[in-house]
């Protein structure tokens, strides 16, 4: 009989071979019609449909296949296989030709229930400490050249793709469709499908439901095709290139759906948008200060006992930090986090971004209007949470799943300052004075410790804040910190809808201005020995007086004080030349003073002034060739 099997099936013109393997099948198929064995029939006629169907018409193709089919009514509607009288089971033809599988592939699962393996277990007895800095080697990923070629999970529905070609001249109704596989226990869920006359490819998917650990090896797949139950492995399907296709099956896992009451982000943008699960919109002024409350679900059927959620954002990173930040100090006290249980974790708005570091970019039109209300200033920062989570056996072996959140912010500009200068008071407080603008689309109001000034929108105004000046000696990034420490500016909205803070990143400050942070040194009082009024004429002497004490207790050595006459320009004090403006006489300057700490020295003067106008004499004082700055010693003089 093997010279009329499926071996020697060929689609060559050869009537005579063909002819005889034709007629042995009618002899067969008539004999077991004479004696009534419907199985032996139906074992013929599909083996004869099998190795001759290229020769048959279509008459006599549905004929045949009705045979088949009227044959195996009874065996099907029972499950029982072909059976003859005397209780032998025959095999089932292999029908590897029609439908024709021409291409099979295992599917990954859905990335949010992908498993991942951890390269090393985290000890039972261990700390799990949860950081927002992904830098923990032990949740490293394996290298993608791994034992296995696929990932499946226990309990959830696994699926391969397959590509059937149709070659007959009738609809194939091909059922119970299901793979053949070994290594662990799962379970099928095989489905129907009627395949077109001469069409293909057909896609198909093939569902299995691994139910325990371990290596699912899928050697074929199985179908029932006229009745008859076909088994076709790979290794009888040249076609296919391997013989075996091993999934590696991770235990049950849990898996966690992130969810908030957050609008839903109308941007659309390329970031692999299947693994994202869920977003949400964030429309946040510059420095608003806010909390925004993110759910994260067990939708699995074991408790999850270790979770960790970073930040993250392909094209932001760089600025992200300034923008929002993950509080999880909270997370460990919800573990471990029951099926259907649900937690919170929080999203802050930091505040300290500067207007002019918001990043160059053009929002995408929403896909409803009315939503996202901003002007055309605003930046979108386009963000994801990621977050993994273990448990029970698949945290003992080493696995996990990942999810993703899209956070997607909107960034409405708000307080900006533009200037900033410092006031001396008195010898240990000074003011420092912000130009405050808003750039924002609705009034503001700006509270320092001074003052509270409203800004409509486009508007500006200066802000007040009093700051206690730090020691003499103390360096000028110790004067900008002082600054810092001390300067607090919160803008509000009407009914404190709205709450910020107004960045201070990125001030420049002048030595100059940071010097007046310092408490002065030396105490500096002067006064003119002639009268009070403070008048005198063109090239009349002019005698001062200076006492100046060392308060700073330090000692000064090679100090240096210089007499200098400075004149109002244009809101600004110039220094005069002295021979074209005025005459010293005596000396100018007193050179290379010890000056100790609680001495006090006094400095007589003499000058004349050789034009009218208004002058300010002022003492300089240098020590070891470094000026002191923050000396208050002017002399206002009126000369006609």
């Amino acid at each position: 009989m093997s010279f009329i099997g499926s071996d020697y099936h060929t689609s060559e013109v050869d009537t005579g071979w063909n002819g005889i393997r034709a007629r042995v099948f009618h002899e067969l198929i008539f004999a077991a019609r004479q004696l009534g064995a419907q199985p032996i029939i139906a074992r013929h006629s599909s083996l004869r449909l099998h190795a001759l169907y290229d020769w048959m018409g279509e008459e006599e193709l549905i004929d045949v296949v009705q045979l088949l089919e009227s044959c195996t009514r009874v065996e099907i509607d029972r499950g029982l296989p072909l059976t003859t009288a005397t209780g032998q089971v025959l095999p089932p033809v292999v029908f590897t030709c029609f439908p024709l599988l021409s291409s099979f592939e295992v599917l990954k699962l859905p990335p949010h229930l992908e498993p991942h393996k951890l390269k090393k277990v985290l000890p039972s007895d261990s700390v799990f400490i949860y950081t927002p800095m992904n830098l923990k080697p032990q949740l490293s990923r394996s290298p993608s050249v791994a034992e296995y070629e696929f990932s499946w999970v226990q309990g959830t529905a696994g699926s391969v793709e397959v590509h059937l070609f149709n070659p007959l001249p009738l609809a194939l109704k091909v059922t119970d469709i299901c793979l053949i596989a070994e290594g662990v226990k799962f379970q099928s869920h095989p489905f129907n499908r009627t395949l077109p006359p001469k069409s293909g490819p057909c896609f198909i998917n093939i569902l299995c439901t691994p139910r325990q650990p371990g290596t699912f090896r899928i050697t074929g797949y199985q179908m029932t095709l006229f009745g008859v139950v076909s088994r076709c492995l790979f290794a009888q399907l040249p076609q296919i290139k391997q013989n075996v296709f091993t999934v590696d099956v991770a235990p049950t896992l849990p898996s966690l759906l992130p969810y908030s009451d957050l609008p839903k982000s109308p941007y659309r943008v390329t970031r692999g948008d299947n693994q994202i699960l869920n977003s949400a919109l964030l429309q946040i002024y510059i420095g608003e200060r806010r909390e925004y409350s993110i759910k994260l679900k067990n939708t699995g059927c074991v408790a999850i006992t270790k979770i960790e959620a970073t930040l993250e954002s392909e094209k932001h990173n760089n600025i992200l930090g300034q923008i929002l930040t993950l509080d999880l100090s909270h997370l460990e006290d919800s573990l471990p986090l029951l099926p259907e249980s649900e937690m919170d974790i929080v999203i802050k708005t930091v505040g300290v971004m500067k207007h002019s570091d918001l990043p160059d970019t053009s929002l995408i039109s929403p896909t409803h209007s009315g939503e996202v209300k901003h002007t055309t200033s605003s930046a979108l920062i386009q963000s994801l949470i990621r977050m993994t989570c273990t448990g029970e056996e698949g945290e003992k072996m080493s696995y996990y799943k990942e999810t993703f959140m899209a956070i997607d912010t909107v960034l409405i500009p708000s307080i900006n300052i533009i200037s900033q200068e410092i006031f001396n008071v008195d010898m240990d407080t000074c003011r420092v004075a912000y130009k405050v603008f808003n750039e924002g689309n609705m009034t503001l109001n700006v509270q320092s410790s001074d003052s509270v000034v409203s800004l409509k929108p486009m508007q500006s105004e200066w802000a007040h804040c009093s700051i206690t000046k730090c020691d003499s000696t103390a360096s000028l990034e110790e004067c900008k910190q002082t600054i810092r420490r001390n300067s607090q500016l919160d803008w509000f909205s009407a009914e404190r809808q709205k709450v910020g803070l107004v960045s201070f990143e990125r001030l420049h400050w002048s030595d100059l201005e940071l010097d007046k942070v310092r408490r002065r040194p030396f105490s500096v009082s002067g006064q003119v020995t002639k009268n009070s009024c403070s008048r005198y004429l063109v090239g009349e002497p002019i005698k001062f007086l200076y006492k100046i004490s060392n308060i700073s207790g330090i000692e000064y050595e090679n100090v240096t004080f210089k007499i200098v006459v400075l004149k109002e320009v244009a809101a600004s004090r110039v220094e005069v030349q002295e021979n074209s403006s005025f005459i010293h006489i005596g000396q100018s300057s007193h050179l290379g003073l010890n000056f100790n700490s609680g001495e006090c020295l006094e400095l007589e003067h003499v000058m004349m002034l050789l034009y009218s106008g208004q002058f300010i004499v002022e003492c300089h004082c240098v020590t070891n060739g470094k000026p002191i700055l923050n000396i208050d010693s002017g002399i206002a003089i009126h000369v006609t």
